[in-house]
C-alpha cells in the first residue's frame, strides 16, 4: 500500500527543530494522491523537514483546524470518503498558545 498513490497524512519537524509541519494529500478531488516516498520528498524539499511520521491515509485522511483569526473550525482538505470523511476512532490533536503580540 505504501507504493500506491493514496490520500496521506504526515507530520514532521523542520531541520531547525522550530516548526511542526502537518501535511495532507487529497485523493479524489482532481488529485490522485501520493505515495509515501512522494510525501517524504515533498516534506524534505518543500518544507525542510528532517524528521517525520507517516500517519493515517486513505479515506480517513482529514485535516481540520481552527482559523487563527476567527476561531472557527473547518476542514482544510477534502476527504476521499466525502462528504464528511470517515468516522475514525483515533486522532492527533495539537493545541498551541497564541503567539506573543496577538
Amino acid at each position: 500500500m505504501v507504493c500506491h498513490p493514496r490520500a496521506r497524512t504526515a507530520a514532521g519537524v523542520t531541520t531547525d527543530g522550530k516548526t511542526l509541519v502537518l501535511f495532507t494529500a487529497d485523493q479524489g478531488t482532481g488529485s490522485g494522491g501520493l505515495t509515501v516516498a512522494e510525501v517524504a520528498e515533498r516534506l524534505i524539499n518543500d518544507h525542510q523537514v528532517a524528521q517525520a511520521l507517516n500517519l493515517d491515509g486513505g479515506g480517513s485522511t482529514t485535516l481540520a483546524m481552527a482559523d487563527p483569526l476567527t476561531g472557527e473550525a473547518r476542514l482544510v482538505n477534502t476527504p476521499s470518503d466525502t462528504p464528511h470523511g470517515r468516522a475514525v476512532g483515533s486522532s492527533l490533536a495539537i493545541f498551541a498558545a497564541p503567539a506573543a503580540g496577538r
